[in-house]
This record gives C-alpha cells, structure tokens and sequence, in this order.
C-alpha cells in the first residue's frame, strides 16, 4: 500500500522513476595504459537536453583499473593489473519535466602488457674447441619487442666446459658438454648448444699436403714462406681474410682455417 502510494504521490508531482542495470558496452586496456568509455549516442543526445544532471563513474575493482578523468558522456580508466571487472555509470536528470535515470555497467578486460619470450636463436649450435680455447656465445631473443630479453648461461658438465654470465664458453678437458641459454623472464623458452672439446694439438694440422709453401706463427700472426694467394676463415666459415700476400697479421684469439695453393690447416690463436 505505501508502495503504490509513493508511486502516486511521484506521479502527481511530475516524477517518473526508472530503475535499470544493464550492459551498455565492453572495454579493453593494457595495464599501464588508458582508454575511454563512452555513452551511447543515444544517451549523449538526451542528456544533452536534459537538466538537473548528477552523475557517477565507478570501478568494481581499483587494483584492475582506475578512473582518471570523467564527464557525464565519458570515463577514462587507466590499467593497473591484468583481470576482468566493471565500470558502472548512474546518472539522474530531469527530462520533460520528469525525473529519469541511467544505471549501467561495462565489462572491462585489463590485458598484461608483458611480451614474453618466444624463441632464442644462438649464433652456434654446435662449437668444436682444443682444451684452453673459449667461443663467445651469442644470443638473440624473439620477438624483438619481448619485455624482458635477458638470458642466463648453463653448462651441464663443468669439468669439460663452462660458460661465463656473458656467453663466454672456455674449454677444461677432452669430452662432450652442453651449454644452454633461458629466457630470464619465466617462459621457459630456452636453447641448447653442443660443445665438443678435443686435446689441444701443436697448433698446425695440415690437411693436404700438395704445396711445398709452409707458414710459421708468431703470436697472433702468420708468416708464409713466400706470397701466396691465401685464405682465412673462422671456425663458423666467415672469411676473415682473403688475398695475396706473404704476412697476415692480428688474428683474433680462436681456431682459424687458413687456405693456399691446394693446402689446408687449422691455426688456433
């Protein structure tokens, strides 16, 4: 009775009630980032015409998302961290005379801005070293806009190779190891690489025997016995020189294939 009483005496006095609660749209933003939610057009254009105008924006959840700024057509929220929740709107107004409402809520999808870590890809595979020789390791982490692109090195047998925290592989004793790069953001991407030490040899192996044009070494350099068309190459086939001459100076530390006149060897640095 006092129900249909409040109704009348409402009614009488030029006020029309409406209670609502209903979807007007969805959203989505990345945690740290912003975005606007809007009315829809049909809603502007009333409250455009409307008077008495009290509104409100409201978020479900504040450690989701948060309200920046705000108007009675519009809500700009800002990420905070990656889950689901609701913008809710109510707005009261005087329309012809009548008194109105607007209840309504959006649902709000915060995404994680983190890229994670897809693949790495080593500069080797597989590296072969004499004990006492080292290979720098050198990796790429995809995609390229990855959050975080740091990696960490691990070695499965240290006593035939180890790995520095910057890739440098250093080869101990004869034998077969394992050198693997993580992704240091938890996605568990990873690549392996195989190391194959052998006893370290006198420095010079010949392969082919045809020329009678020997080289000596001296520290980081080769002295032929007389120019010769000649070739340098490191252990992944880069060429590293090529030409003719009878002196190749400042070769890097390593193992190095030099090539001339039908002959071929190894030359560790």
């Amino acid at each position: 009775m006092r129900t249909c009483m409040l109704a009348l005496v409402m009614c009488l006095l030029g006020v029309l009630p409406t209670w609502a609660s209903i979807k007007d749209g969805d959203a989505v933003v990345n945690v740290g980032y912003s975005t606007t939610v809007e009315i829809g057009d049909a809603y502007q254009r009333t409250l455009s015409r409307a008077t008495g105008i009290n509104y409100s924006w409201s978020s479900s959840n504040t450690s989701l998302f948060t309200i920046s700024s705000r108007n009675k057509n519009q809500c700009t929220i800002k990420g905070v961290s990656a889950g689901k929740g609701r913008l809710n709107y109510y707005c009261s107004y005087f329309y012809d005379g009548f008194y109105r409402t607007m209840d309504f809520y959006y649902d709000i999808t915060v995404k994680s801005s983190t890229v994670s870590v897809t693949n790495i890809i080593l500069n080797y595979t597989e590296i072969n070293l004499e004990t006492g020789e080292t290979c720098q390791l050198e990796a790429t982490v995809y995609p390229l806009n990855a959050t975080n692109k740091d990696v960490y090195w691990r070695t499965d047998y240290a006593a035939i190779a180890t790995v520095s925290s910057m890739g440098l592989v250093t080869a101990h004793s004869r034998g077969l190891a394992t050198i693997t790069c993580y992704a240091d953001d938890g996605s568990g991407c990873r690549k392996a690489c195989t190391v194959i030490v052998k006893e370290k040899s006198s420095g010079v192996e010949a392969v082919d025997a045809s020329s009678d044009v020997m080289f000596r070494k001296e520290g980081n350099s080769l002295i032929f016995g007389e120019v010769v068309n000649v070739q340098v190459y490191d252990i992944s086939g880069r060429v590293e020189y090529s030409g003719m001459t009878q002196r190749i100076d400042n070769l890097s530390r390593g193992i190095h294939i030099v090539k001339w006149r039908g002959r071929a060897a190894k030359v560790v640095i």
